[in-house]
């Protein structure tokens, strides 16, 4: 039962060098799309180097919940959730004007399962998972904050890498250059490709929000949508600061919908939402 919770897919992949000129031109056509413009507003200034200082240590408490309904054909409807939380400890191996890099892990884990018939996971069941949640991991940034690669150990089991990308994928925040109070980027979340609108929505808030998915992630990588059927839903992120140039508390609440195109032979329709806080930011001494 476990194995059918996570929906979040494989995406948060490396981008291949080709694709990033490719998605510059597509975050300008969604730019377009959305009406964003740019305005003067000092809290979107700040580049994601200033974010991160090699050496510094912070820590979160996260919570992550993702809700499944699956729709197989000739059978009844099955929902399911997944929830898991602790303390995301964030040290920051390398900063640079290429971008960072940042060891993460979390710890104390607490895991918890079931569907919409009652059913839980025992905890014999989910502690291999809480083991998982726990082992170390990195991610590679990009100067603008983008995720560009995950890196798990082996031991990290499939689940716990889908909610640990789910995760990053809502902590994260790009600014691009020049980038100031409205402005639209090409990103990946632990779906796929995305587009992004950001806005800034008040004197120290700063709100994403999904525009369109340009492709999917799957096993054999990121396809284009219209290979997958219709994919729609809405996503929204806010990022609060509280005189620091990294976001203090971040709340994220995401619905996605997939189902073939009429007549085509496909997957079976499903839903999911995935809802993540990031809450009590601290520095962390000697971690």
């Amino acid at each position: 039962m476990l194995g059918a919770v996570l929906i979040t897919g494989t995406g948060l992949a490396v981008i291949d060098e080709a694709t990033r000129p490719r998605a510059a031109r597509r975050g300008e056509d969604a730019r377009r799309e959305t009406g964003a413009a740019a305005v003067d507003a000092p809290l979107a200034s700040a580049p994601a180097t200033a974010r991160f200082v090699q050496g510094t240590v912070r820590a979160w408490d996260v919570s992550i919940r993702t809700d499944a309904r699956l729709e197989p054909e000739g059978k009844p409807a099955q929902a399911l959730y997944f929830t898991a939380t602790g303390t995301l400890v964030q040290v920051v191996s390398q900063a640079g004007s290429e971008g960072a890099t940042l060891t993460l892990r979390l710890d104390a884990p607490h895991v918890q399962a079931g569907d919409d018939r009652g059913g839980a996971a025992e905890p014999a069941s989910t502690r291999g998972v809480e083991a998982a949640l726990a082992i170390p991991f990195s991610v590679s940034l990009d100067p603008a904050g983008r995720a560009l690669s995950l890196r798990f150990a082996k031991e990290t089991d499939v689940l716990a890498r889908g909610l640990l990308r789910g995760l990053v994928a809502a902590s994260q925040l790009v600014v691009p250059p020049g980038a100031s109070g409205e402005w639209v980027t090409s990103e990946q979340d632990a779906v796929g490709e995305v587009f992004a609108a950001y806005r800034q929505t008040g004197p120290r808030e700063i709100t994403r929000s999904r525009v369109r998915y340009e492709r999917i992630a799957s096993s054999g990588g990121l396809v284009p949508v219209a290979q997958v059927g219709n994919v729609t839903g809405t996503s929204v992120t806010r990022f609060v600061f509280e005189g620091d140039a990294a976001p203090t508390r971040i709340a994220s609440d995401a619905t996605t919908r997939t189902e073939a195109e009429p007549g085509v032979r496909g997957l079976p329709p499903s839903e999911g939402r995935v809802r993540t806080t990031w809450t009590r930011a601290r520095a962390v001494e000697g971690a």
